[in-house]
C-alpha cells in the first residue's frame, strides 16, 4: 500500500512540475504537440512562443509564421482572431516542427 501511495505521489508531483514549467509535450508524426503559456502574436499574424521546455526541442523559443494555422474547435480562424482570443486564455496547444521550431498549428 505504501508503494502505491508513493508512486501516485510521484505521478502527481511530476504533473505539477510540468504545469509549473508551462509546457507538456507529446510527439506525433507531424511534429510535437505542446501545451504552452507564453505566446505573443503581433498584428501581422507572426509571433513567438517562449519558455518552451521539452526533450526534443532545439530552442526554448518557437516561431509563429505566416504559414502557422490557428484552429478554434476544429475550424480555421484568422490569426488576428487568435490573438484576441489568446488574451483571454492562459494555455493553448501548439503543434510545431522540432527541426525548424516553427509553429504549424495553434489549437483552441
Amino acid at each position: 500500500m505504501k508503494i502505491i501511495s508513493f508512486v501516485i505521489m510521484l505521478f502527481i508531483s511530476g504533473a505539477a512540475l510540468a504545469a509549473q514549467q508551462g509546457a507538456t509535450a507529446g510527439t506525433t508524426e507531424e511534429g510535437t504537440e505542446m501545451l504552452v503559456r507564453h505566446i505573443k502574436i503581433t498584428a501581422d499574424g507572426t509571433g513567438i512562443i517562449t519558455n518552451v521546455k521539452c526533450l526534443t526541442c532545439r530552442s526554448s523559443i518557437l516561431k509563429v509564421t505566416k504559414d502557422s494555422i490557428a484552429y478554434e474547435q476544429g475550424k480555421v480562424i484568422d490569426m488576428a482572431q487568435a490573438r484576441q482570443k489568446y488574451a483571454k486564455k492562459q494555455y493553448v496547444y501548439v503543434r510545431f516542427d522540432t527541426r525548424s521550431n516553427e509553429v504549424l498549428y495553434i489549437l483552441w
